[in-house]
């Protein structure tokens, strides 16, 4: 737990110039104002996502390692010489309003910290993480992005940007052990964006919005698997229901649409979420709705700034898909555009999507049932069988919503009509793309508070409200811990994870060393013994090598192929 505060507090300061600096670039050149409105977890974030852009550039060049580090830490440095002032003037701020925040919210923040590094400290329940999260970071810890990865093992190629923060930020160069832990430090700061509901009674719905995502993002099982791995879909489903509050926040204060500084995070943030994971893409339709809003009332420069900066942002993403796969969007091998000697086969990169499109449907029945059914069958078996309960609600409340804002109609805000459409939109995608419930959270979660303030908005009354939401969040955090310890002991017995010393007090509980087998033919590589995951098995380690694949030349570096 030690080492993760320094850690976090680290990773706190070093984005501070790199947001704040961003920030006032946006006022400066696209707004031609001197200074706006800095949010201290909106600020914090988008340093955060930056310097993980900045990685991604480095990373096609050297491994992020500790020049990788000292790179981003001078970028950083540099920064603050240049935006001295401002970054003081930021930071003099957000002292004097933290310094009037009321004990509530300061004893909540504390108690949100003290949890966070707790779970986070615990040993990895993730089956991802084994399977594929630890050895894509110490592959981009040890080289520079590796051409024809995603030959050695088909997950290698779904490359996501959160990852690359998370090897930015691994340390095992200094400590000696893995220490991937990311999550937690993105649950503190978009807890924090939304603890200012604990400050102020019910008043509208955007503080139903902030209240209520404040207990979403607790759910357990979320919390369970994601908090202790640098797994994706947290990313992707925190920071989605974020950028829906904001939506919120300025439907609520009927200006329509964001001001200027929301506007910007947003953009950030979105663009970035599609290099988090590739099925966030629905997210584009706010920045593009902000965009068209924007060419209309002549905002030019807003709109180049915007370009240039998917530009920076999307460029090494493309870049590192290509490496990887040859494809570049993987795993869509319909966007061929390139024939390197690396490039996957196109049979195998359509094997992995549909695997990924029909596994929500495989969990717990048998394949060959299913395919025989028809759709709606498939359909049928997939709620009432493969959903657990509370996800089964969530798709329940997307039906009812229509007829709970048809009913509310007359005292709706103007602008929530495209809200809810933007929420239909992303869970439509979701359903027809891949429809695991964890990949849409981001849109459930934001619909049940809706429904939720919809049903009770003529409730007068609401004492000790602020004092409900802190129970609950006690209550889910309990929830949470016992099912930790619960599935823990599961696991210990069915052998999927085992025991390690080290108790989490200073360093993370780190990963157990997983017995392998090793091959010589054709070339010195790694399997896991009875086992599909590597964990933190030497490299190069895979479940199983797939037919045909060779080195490119003599090193690792050199990347793989499959032979023709």
């Amino acid at each position: 737990m030690f080492f993760l505060l320094l850690k976090f507090f680290y990773i706190f300061l070093l984005s501070i110039p790199y947001g704040v600096s961003a920030f006032a670039c946006w006022y400066r050149y696209a707004c031609r104002q001197a200074g706006g409105v800095y949010s201290f977890p909106l600020v914090t974030l988008s340093g955060l996502m930056i310097s993980g852009v900045i990685a991604s550039w480095l990373s096609l060049l050297m491994p992020l390692s500790a020049l990788a580090n000292v790179l981003v830490l001078a970028g950083a440095l540099l920064l603050g010489g240049l935006q001295g002032r401002t970054i003081y003037s930021v930071v003099k701020r957000w002292r004097q309003q933290m310094r009037y925040q009321p004990v509530i919210i300061k004893a909540a923040f504390l108690w949100l910290l003290v949890f966070a590094l707790y779970l986070s400290s615990r040993q990895s329940l993730a089956y991802d993480e084994g399977l594929y999260y630890i050895q894509f970071i110490k592959w981009i810890q040890q080289y520079p992005v590796v051409p024809g990865l995603a030959n050695l093992h088909e997950r290698f190629g779904f490359n996501s940007h959160w990852h690359v923060i998370s090897a930015l930020f691994n340390w095992s160069f200094i400590t000696g052990q893995a220490v991937n832990q990311l999550n937690g430090l993105l649950y503190l700061l978009v807890a924090t964006y939304l603890l200012s509901a604990l400050a102020a009674a019910p008043r509208d719905i955007s503080w139903w919005m902030k209240a209520g995502l404040l207990l979403g993002m607790h759910l357990p099982i979320v919390l369970v698997y994601n908090m202790t791995a640098p797994a994706a879909d947290m990313a992707v489903f925190y920071l989605c229901a974020l950028l829906l509050v904001l939506w919120m926040e300025a439907i609520a204060d009927s200006k329509g649409e964001p001001g200027e500084g929301d506007r910007f995070f947003i953009f950030l943030c979105a663009v970035f979420l599609v290099t988090v994971k590739v099925s966030a893409v629905t997210i584009l339709l706010f920045p593009a709705w902000l965009g068209i809003r924007s060419i209309r009332r002549g905002a030019w420069r807003q709109v180049l700034i915007q370009v240039l900066l998917s530009t920076l942002i999307l460029v090494p993403w493309f870049a590192r898909n290509v490496i990887l796969s040859g494809y570049l969007v993987y795993p869509f091998e319909k966007i061929d555009l390139f024939s390197f000697d690396w490039k996957c086969p196109a049979a195998g990169v359509t094997k992995v999507r549909e695997i990924i499109k029909i596994w929500a449907y495989y969990l717990v029945r048998d394949p060959a049932a299913l395919t025989a059914g028809s759709f709606q069958e498939r359909v049928r078996i997939w709620f009432l069988h493969n959903l657990r309960i509370y996800d089964q609600c969530m798709l329940l409340a997307m039906i009812v919503l229509p007829f709970a804002l048809w009913w509310r109609r007359k005292v709706l805000p103007r602008g929530l009509v495209y809200w809810v459409l933007f929420l239909y939109a992303g869970v439509g995608f979701w359903f027809l793309s891949a429809p695991d419930p964890r990949f849409a959270y981001g849109f459930l979660v934001p619909a049940c508070i809706l429904l939720g303030y919809l049903l009770l908005m003529n409730i007068r009354s609401f004492s000790y409200i602020q004092l409900m939401i802190v129970l609950g969040l006690g209550g889910m955090q309990g929830a949470t811990l016992l099912l930790y310890g619960h599935l823990h002991r599961q696991f210990l017995q069915m052998s999927a994870v085992e025991p390690v010393a080290g108790n989490g007090w200073c360093m993370p509980v780190p990963y157990f060393e997983k017995k392998v087998v090793r091959h010589t033919a054709p070339f010195i590589y790694y399997t896991p013994d009875q086992s599909d995951r590597c964990w933190d098995a030497p490299l190069p380690c895979t479940w199983q090598l797939p037919e045909g694949v060779e080195l490119r030349g003599e090193t690792l570096k050199e990347g793989f192929r499959v032979r023709q």
